[in-house]
């Protein structure tokens, strides 16, 4: 076994800490008093920095550096905005605009909550390419409504 090398931590928070001293939090665990790294206190884009044991994770060897460094920002964001903010449930017909590096990780995550369908807004090609391949039922480019519309039989998006 390698060298530990750590991620963001348990409290869903990639770029910051809980504040370690309120004993509130709110419906979803979150700290309530929540300090983000380089804003509320320094590090945030240092070469080096000092982070609570509670706030990293290990990254098992087998995870390239490069893919896990991703998680905290791109997966995270995605994951919370889908399962807080959405509350996404199976079966449910979801549209996500705007397919970059968030976005498609969102139409996967989607896809993996059992979302159905999902169609992906983007107007570039590529971006759309890529949400096809990580998930998405269908990758629009114009006429949003009017297509999102055809694409689920004139329901409406959950």
């Amino acid at each position: 076994m390698g060298h530990r090398r750590g991620s963001a931590g348990p409290d869903r928070h990639a770029a910051g800490q809980p504040c370690g001293e309120c004993a509130r939090r709110d419906s979803g665990g979150t700290c309530t008093s929540f300090r983000g790294r380089g804003v509320d206190y320094d590090g945030g884009w240092s070469q080096y920095t000092i982070a609570r044991e509670d706030t990293v994770v290990p990254i098992p060897d087998v995870l390239p550096f490069d893919q896990a460094a991703i998680i905290p920002d791109v997966v995270s964001t995605s994951y919370a905005a889908l399962v807080d903010t959405v509350q996404v449930r199976s079966a449910q017909a979801v549209g996500i605009r705007g397919v970059g590096g968030v976005g498609a990780h969102a139409v996967r995550l989607a896809r993996m909550m059992g979302a159905a369908p999902i169609i992906a807004v983007d107007p570039l090609p590529n971006a759309r390419e890529r949400a096809l391949a990580f998930g998405a039922d269908t990758a629009l480019d114009t006429g949003f409504a009017e297509a999102v519309l055809r694409a689920i039989g004139g329901e409406r998006l959950d």
